[in-house]
Parts: structure tokens; sequence; C-alpha cells
């Protein structure tokens, strides 16, 4: 079994608020250098380490996926413990301590998909989309029907503007659970980049009429109308935003603050 060495606890550091537009915003993760904002979260395209509940943390439901009986119940009790973990640790943004959590779970349960995509998640917010591309697939390998790791998967598409492929990952997510809003929220961003803006449009609405305290389809339906010079239908996404932003992206509100700021400044003008 591996021994993994725990790295020492110290949480990601942040400095103030970068401004950028859409397709910085759209697909750019946490970074020492300043917050960006993407759609995983995303906010579009940052993924979810599971996507469940706001704030990333994953219900504990259907967790492993294999037959497999070489492990030991105490072993796949301790792999769920360090899962946990990690999801924590990713809610805080700590995650270097993610990692380290997941990598301690899949030595115990290698075939334990969700720490795959889980990890693949941290990974992203590390700037590392290759092993985060990786994780994806390992978890989609495991689990072929693994909605969310498809879509967090087309996220890295995203981020490489494998816009196809991307298109793909969303659609298949959404083939896989026609109720995941997040991936109607990526999709979005997809549209929005390609300058298709009735489909972007509809698809934002789409994730709030699933969930309406989806905090990255406000996000980046704000940028969306800001971009479309629909400046009062901004102020009001981006106060909304404000309201139900929690864990991490609370994190944007400075930036959410000052468009809000700057847009009634040239509404008044």
């Amino acid at each position: 079994m591996m021994n993994i060495e725990k790295p020492e606890e110290n949480k990601e550091q942040f400095s103030k608020e970068r401004a950028n537009r859409i397709i910085a915003i759209a697909f750019a993760v946490f970074i020492s250098v300043g917050i960006v904002m993407s759609i995983c979260y995303e906010m579009d395209l940052i993924p979810k380490a599971v996507e469940g509940e706001q704030g990333f943390v994953k219900k504990i439901e259907n967790l492993f996926n294999s037959d497999d009986t070489d492990f030991s119940d105490a072993d796949i009790e301790r792999a769920n413990d360090y899962f946990r973990d990690g999801n924590a640790y990713f809610d805080e943004g700590n995650f270097e301590m993610a990692v380290w959590s997941f990598d301690s779970a899949l030595s115990l349960y290698p075939e334990f998909a969700d720490a795959y995509n889980s990890r693949g998640c941290a990974y992203f917010y590390s700037s590392k989309p290759d092993s985060a591309m990786r994780d994806f697939n390992k978890a989609i390998e495991i689990n072929p029907d693994f909605y969310e790791a498809y879509g967090n998967r087309g996220r890295v598409y995203g981020l490489r503007k494998e816009y196809e492929f991307a298109f793909q990952d969303y659609n298949k997510a959404l083939e896989l659970n026609p109720e995941y809003s997040e991936a109607y929220t990526s999709r979005a961003v997809l549209y929005a980049i390609q300058e298709e803006y009735d489909d972007a449009l509809r698809d934002y609405d789409k994730a709030l009429e699933l969930n309406p305290k989806d905090s990255r389809a406000i996000f980046n339906k704000a940028i969306l109308y800001e971009d479309l010079d629909k400046y009062g239908e901004a102020v009001e996404l981006y106060k909304k935003f404000i309201e139900v932003a929690e864990n991490l992206d609370k994190r944007i509100i400075p930036y959410a603050e000052k468009k809000i700021e700057e847009l009634e400044d040239s509404l008044g003008e």
C-alpha cells in the first residue's frame, strides 16, 4: 500500500481580483496572482469537486463502482474518510491538501471513481489541466455513466479551446442527467464565446429554471448581459450573485461589487 507524505497545511492565497472579459472569466481558475473567474465555477468553467450541494461537497452515495473484493471494509471506510476530508479541503480552497487526501483515498481503493473526479477538480484549480484531464478520463473509464465527470472534462476541453469536444461532453452529461444544471451553464459559456447569444441565454435560463440559486449561471449571465450592453439587467444579476454566493464563490464578491458600481455609474451618465 502506498505511503503518502502529508504536506504542510496552508490555504491557497489569493490577491485582489483581476477584471477579465468573458473568455478569461469563463475558463480561468483561482491562481496566486489574482482571482479570475470562469463558469469549474466556472464563474462558469470552474468545476466543482463533485457537483452537488453548493460548496462543492459531494453527497456520499454510490461511491464505489467496482466489484473487486480485494479491499477490506476497513480500507474502504478509510478511503471514504479521506474522500470526505478532500472535499472539505477543496471547499476551503486548500487544493494541495485536497489532492493529498484524494491520493490517500485512491491508495486504499484504486477504483474510487469519485476520488478521481474530485482530484481532477483540485488539479484544475491548481492550474494543472493535463493532470485534471487524466483523472476525469479515469473516472469515466471506471464509471461510464458518471455525468459529472463528463461535465468537468468538458471544462478542460473548454480551457484548451477544444470546443467541439467540450460540447460533446456537455451533451453527454445532459443525456445522462437532463436535470444537470451545471452542464447547461457550462454549455452556455461556450455559446457566448462563439457569439451564439440566443443559445447561451436559453441555456442560462434552463440552468436557472433547474436551480434558481446556481451562482455560476447568475454570474456568467451577468457577464453576457454586460457584453450585450444590457447594463441594468447585468447589475441585477451581479446583485443576485452576491446574495447567493457561498464558499469559494465569496472570493468573487469584490469583483461583482466593483462591476455593480461601474455599471451603475454608466447608467447614471
